[in-house]
């Protein structure tokens, strides 16, 4: 993400819930918080979990309770009846998974409206909700390496959800009465979605998304038909690339579609409303331009589509690249630079995904220096090194070591899009041109469709380069001070 007055719009999980005693009869509190790190569910809040209850969190270092243990998601069936109008959401959320160990209760994150029932393999089961947990008890207890399927229909209007330090609410956006844009990072997606909130947990998905007529959709995933009914249209979005629920974008409205064919074969589309800036649909015009210039650099574009909507009512001035979609929010112009960074999202946060926040850099720092990389390609290899040395400059005021984050509020601060732009920057002068390409397309390479750490990466690094790279890493990712690039230019 990139944003258009700031650095880095983050959307985060957020919600504090009370639990439901009768798992029949489930009550909500609205909340505009992050969720309680040291909140579990226990014998007075929820049914009798059993011996083998999965995990409730994945001890992200920052969101702890962000993901669950004890399965692995497979696939979801996404059924989303949205009314803009009223700002209501009518849902079923359908999930396929596999134990990975024996299961007499599991997790799922959800900070949503109020839970009507769950299902696990067409058997209704108890519940409770517990913080942002939806705590689950199958009506039999799951075998290890069982396939199992869990339904969990609820309806209402969710609520944003706002972490400290956040320019605004997020996760669930009600702009206007025609225009809803849903999703975001770090578990924002549970404003709107019971799912399995980590990145480590990749799955395909297949979404039904009723709005009233004459409202269309555009979403994450392709779009694979558009169902005509009586008052509303049903737009069918589906992915059979695994995809992080954070990457999953949903937005309502009015638009105007044109599709071309951009670098090798890729299906590019714009959904734009009709008021959207003229100027804005021109910067577009440059995707193709810059993939062609990204690509033998990164290697090959990681999807088959890529589409682009703008909201230009919105009171956020960003833009936000989930997967293979990336969204224009209030922003009259997008230059081009912003439009590499987000461009540069889809090979590094979309397609390899920063396993947990401390990964984080890995997403923003790398596309921030896929700025520097399109600077260089479009105006020549004097541009090498503008961008790195104004990123320098600013970080000689303020700084953290990158490789730690110890907030919601550093997530997606200038640090991780700058000191990240910059740890790259001078990992390419260390090895060279041709051992660093060769570093970023292994790694785009092996992670494809993944989740990684920054372990994956240095492994990755000295494994191309042969060199060992502990200090060159100790340095740049957990020492508090910025060090010097040794031959960056004047």
């Amino acid at each position: 993400m990139r944003a258009g007055t700031r650095f880095g719009l983050v959307m985060l999980a957020v919600s504090v819930s009370s639990c439901a005693a009768n798992p029949g009869l489930p009550t909500q509190t609205s909340a505009t918080t992050t969720p309680d790190s040291t909140s579990t569910a226990s014998d007075s809040d929820c049914p009798s979990l059993g011996e083998s209850p999965g995990a409730p969190g994945l001890d992200d270092p920052v969101f702890p309770l962000l993901g669950n243990g004890g399965y692995d998601v497979l696939h979801y069936r996404l059924q989303l009846s949205i009314d803009p109008g009223r700002n209501h959401l009518a849902a079923a959320v359908t999930i396929e998974a596999l134990a990975t160990q024996g299961l007499t209760a599991f997790n799922l994150d959800f900070a949503g409206p109020e839970v009507d029932q769950v299902m696990v393999d067409e058997e209704t089961a108890p519940f409770c909700r517990v913080g942002g947990e939806l705590v689950v008890v199958p009506a039999h207890p799951i075998a290890d390496e069982e396939e199992f399927e869990v339904l969990v229909s609820y309806a209402g209007s969710p609520e944003p959800l706002v972490r400290p330090g956040a320019p605004g609410p997020e996760g669930w956006v009600h702009i206007s009465e025609e225009r809803i844009v849903a999703g975001g990072l770090w578990g924002a997606e549970t404003a709107f979605l019971s799912v399995n909130a980590t990145n480590r947990d990749k799955a395909t998905f297949f979404m039904e998304i009723s709005v009233p007529k004459p409202l269309g959709v555009a979403a994450t995933g392709r779009l694979v038909e558009v169902v005509d009914n009586e008052e509303s249209t049903t737009y069918v979005w589906a992915s059979e690339v695994p995809t992080p629920t954070s990457r999953i974008l949903i937005t309502t409205g009015r638009f105007e579609q044109e599709s071309l064919e951009g670098p090798g074969g890729l299906l590019i589309q714009y959904q734009m409303p009709p008021e959207s800036p003229p100027d804005l649909r021109a910067d577009l015009e440059k995707t193709a331009t810059i993939i062609e210039a990204l690509t033998p650099l990164l290697g090959p574009f990681p999807f088959e589509t890529l589409g682009f909507t703008s909201v230009p009512d919105s009171p956020e001035t960003t833009a936000i690249s989930g997967q293979n979609r990336i969204l224009i929010l209030g922003l009259d112009r997008l230059g081009d630079r912003d439009l590499a960074h987000e461009i540069g999202h889809q090979w590094f946060g979309n397609s390899v995904t920063p396993a947990t926040s401390q990964d984080d850099w890995l997403s923003e720092g790398l596309a921030t220096f896929v700025e520097s990389l399109w600077l260089e390609a479009n105006l020549g290899s004097f541009q090498r090194d503008v961008l790195p040395r104004i990123w320098l400059g600013r970080l000689r005021d303020e700084t953290r070591p990158l490789g730690i984050v110890d907030s919601p509020e550093q997530l997606g601060d200038f640090v991780t899009y700058l000191r990240g732009g910059a740890t790259l920057h001078a990992l390419r002068l260390e090895v060279g041109d041709e051992s660093f390409f060769g570093i970023l397309q292994q790694y785009v390479s092996r992670f494809r469709h993944a989740a990684a750490a920054t372990e994956d990466f240095v492994e990755i690094a000295e494994e191309v380069s042969g060199r060992d790279l502990t200090d060159f890493f100790e340095t740049w990712l957990y020492e508090e001070t910025v060090p010097e690039i040794p031959g960056l230019g004047s």
